[in-house]
């Protein structure tokens, strides 16, 4: 069972935790770059909360290992030397770790108070971010996407972000919440699934004005994808799986109904691309030739990656728009493997801590697939994925009436 106990203690990791948060998140502070001053505010935290608990720092000491690792190849071979460039590009996939080392400082204290106390600070974060953007959408219908440019210079985009409108990072977290509001779904029974089915649809709504179809379609499939394997219920569970079979033989069709018919114009462009895409008509995006640019590039310097130093590698490796082939050529086979060596070690740590990751993985795939197909390590999807939802978990699984649901994978298993 968890403490419920308030102490001081318990005031001050959620007051740190709301800062640190707040800094990442909330756009008005997010686009001011003030990446190391977050960094050297976090390491009281962290230094406190995980170097310091030695329960924690046994599962987290290989991360630590694997960043400075990170550190010491790009000084040796991406930045040839450059010590200050070596550093402040491992420094973001740190901050993207933030989240993450919080859950752990809050799972090893067991305290029920605390951990509810950052749950609505999380939520209460992404909801102010998420209030601002659906009220913007009325006024300009592609808020989001226009603030996917990353422009600090454009006064309109400035204005934007300092009213805490949310773009791409803050519109792809939330369609990482709907695999896992799908599976809450299915957990519930009788009337208490009536909140989680209003959550899932606000989710959708907010998805489907944000206009970005990548998004749309990885929160359709994997939502769809959770409600059949999670089914109880022979019937439902064939049902859902023949319409899903239906669905994919079928999206030819859907792609070019949903051109001709979806009045967000912006929406309905991109699926008249895809259209053409299946359709062997080819694609107006660029997306596939800046994969395969990435790729040569990679291909090139297939062990330690590109340098960094060089304006021409460094432009084709910024606009790679994917995590996986950007990662590949930057940092060749040692720094993919790294980097994923980090994120596979994060979620087994998590997986530690629960027991059983079975209802979340979802999650976890809709986040790697992400990573192949667009930028996914970002401040509010890790927030999501690797603190928000395992803290649910964790609140759910430690209750004393889920005895039954932690005898049904071992631990480890």
């Amino acid at each position: 069972m968890m403490s419920k106990r308030i102490t001081f203690q318990s005031v001050f990791i959620t007051v740190y935790s709301a800062i640190l948060l707040s800094l990442m998140i909330l756009p008005r502070y997010q686009y001011n770059g003030i990446y190391v001053e977050i960094a050297l505010l976090s390491m009281p935290f962290l230094l406190i909360y995980t170097l310091f608990r030695k329960s924690v720092l046994q599962k987290t000491w290989q991360i630590f290992v694997m960043l400075i690792l990170m550190v010491m190849f790009r000084f040796a071979w991406n930045t040839f030397l450059d010590f200050n460039a070596a550093i402040n590009l491992s420094l973001t996939l740190y901050l993207y770790l933030i989240p993450y080392f919080i859950f752990e400082a809050l799972q090893s204290r067991n305290n029920r108070t605390e951990t509810i106390a950052v749950i609505c600070v999380a939520v209460l974060i992404l909801g102010l971010i998420g209030f601002n953007t659906l009220r913007a959408f009325s006024v300009e219908p592609t808020v989001a996407r226009l603030l996917a440019q990353g422009s600090n210079d454009d006064e309109y985009l400035h204005y934007l972000r300092h009213s805490n409108i949310g773009g791409y990072g803050f519109s792809y977290a939330i369609g990482m919440l709907t695999p896992y509001t799908a599976m809450r779904i299915t957990r519930a029974k009788g009337k208490k699934k009536i909140i989680p089915c209003i959550v899932l649809a606000i989710l959708f709504v907010y998805i489907y004005y944000s206009q970005y179809t990548i998004l749309l379609l990885l929160s359709f499939f994997f939502t769809l994808f959770v409600f059949i394997l999670k089914s109880r219920n022979r019937f439902w569970k064939i049902t859902l799986s023949i319409a899903l079979v239906l669905l994919l033989l079928s999206m030819r069709g859907i792609f070019s109904y949903l051109a001709s018919y979806l009045p967000l114009k912006t929406l309905a462009m991109h699926f008249e691309d895809l259209y053409n895409l299946v359709s062997g008509q080819g694609s107006e995006s660029s997306r596939s030739e800046l994969y395969k640019s990435a790729f040569v590039l990679f291909l090139h310097h297939p062990i330690f990656g590109a340098n960094l130093k060089d304006a021409g590698e460094a432009y084709i490796i910024n606009r790679s728009h994917s995590t996986f082939f950007g990662i590949l050529a930057s940092g060749g086979i040692v720094g993919a493997g790294l980097y994923y060596g980090i994120l596979y070690t994060v979620i087994r740590n998590i997986k530690r801590v629960l027991g059983n990751i079975r209802d979340i993985q979802p999650v976890f795939w809709m986040f790697f697939i992400l990573g192949i197909l667009n930028p996914a390590v970002l401040f509010e999807i890790t927030t999501v994925v690797f603190m928000l939802i395992p803290l649910l978990e964790l609140l759910y699984i430690r209750r004393g009436d889920h005895d039954e649901l932690r005898r049904q994978t071992p631990l480890g298993d």
